[in-house]
């Protein structure tokens, strides 16, 4: 039987299907989610857009990533995921809903305390190193 790429990432487990299903553009931040945070529609897709930057540091022996998508395709970051290893899914989740770059309005960050993805469970917070070098 030839293995297709679809097939070999399906067979490496859930993380393989969750890349897989990101690639496609399959994954959604559910709708109640996007209501709940007021967030607008055009970030419910977010993962099927390119990741236009990349950044890796530690603070305190833990060891960040940082993803930044272009959402409307100006080269400009509008959403970011904050990622703590060992986690595979975000920590923190920041969406330019006011559409100044700067990801500083009310309601643009969201915390995922269960590292369980965008389903509800969340709050909204601030980040008081956002305008750090690490962002």
């Amino acid at each position: 039987m030839k293995k297709t790429l679809k097939n070999k990432i399906l067979n490496s487990g859930l993380v393989g299907l969750l890349m897989l299903s990101a690639s496609c553009g399959f994954y959604r931040i559910p709708r109640k989610v996007l209501k709940q945070f007021n967030i607008p529609k055009k970030f419910e897709n977010y993962l099927a857009n390119k990741v236009i930057s990349e950044k890796e540091f530690c603070i305190n022996d833990v060891y960040f990533s940082i993803y930044f998508y272009d959402v409307d395709k100006d080269n400009r970051a509008d959403v970011i995921e904050v990622i703590a290893a060992p986690s595979e899914k975000p920590m923190f989740y920041l969406f330019d809903i006011n559409g100044n770059g700067k990801f500083d309005g009310k309601g643009e960050v969201i915390l995922d305390m269960h590292f369980d993805g965008l389903n509800g469970n969340e709050v909204l917070t601030s980040l008081p190193w956002y305008k750090s070098e690490f962002l």
